[in-house]
């Protein structure tokens, strides 16, 4: 699955994301205007279209564990399997467990959305070029308790 990224944050992330990533950021600028968006702010049935590529990822208390609490039925056929219940680091999808842990680390560390570009290959060697937004959602408390991911893929390489 080895390959590439780069990491965006602002305003460069609108142009590569799809209608329903859009509406995902839409939804999280929205809601940070009252402090950091909760897990209860995020409501899933207003964003249907964005399901199949959604991971919600529990934050765990140590500062580098991620674990996959949902996965979106396109993220698992892209992954060749289902990592819900897995850690990041046995589930990931990308290049290495290390380079994939720096995005969780990332958005829990700055506390704002960031948008992942990475060509890799899917677990039958087919290229695919996948974009993933970030974005960090409180829990009961104001700390960071789970990310929302919001991956698609493109088998045209740029």
């Amino acid at each position: 699955m080895g390959g590439s990224k780069t990491m965006l944050r602002g305003e460069s992330m609108l142009a590569l994301l799809d209608a329903p990533g859009r509406r995902l950021l839409d939804f999280w600028m929205e809601a940070s205007a009252a402090g950091l968006p909760s897990r209860s702010n995020f409501e899933p049935l207003d964003h249907l279209a964005a399901w199949p590529g959604i991971q919600i990822v529990d934050v765990l208390p140590s500062p580098d564990e991620f674990r996959y609490r949902l996965v979106g039925t396109r993220e698992v056929e892209v992954r060749g399997r289902d990592p819900t219940g897995e850690t990041v680091a046995e589930g990931f999808f990308g290049d290495s467990a290390e380079s994939v842990l720096e995005n969780y680390r990332m958005t829990r560390l700055e506390q704002c959305p960031i948008c992942v570009l990475g060509n890799y290959r899917k677990q039958s060697g087919l290229p695919v070029y996948d974009i993933s937004l970030f974005l960090p959602l409180a829990g009961a408390t104001a700390e960071i308790a789970f990310i929302l991911v919001y991956s698609y893929q493109s088998f045209d390489i740029p």
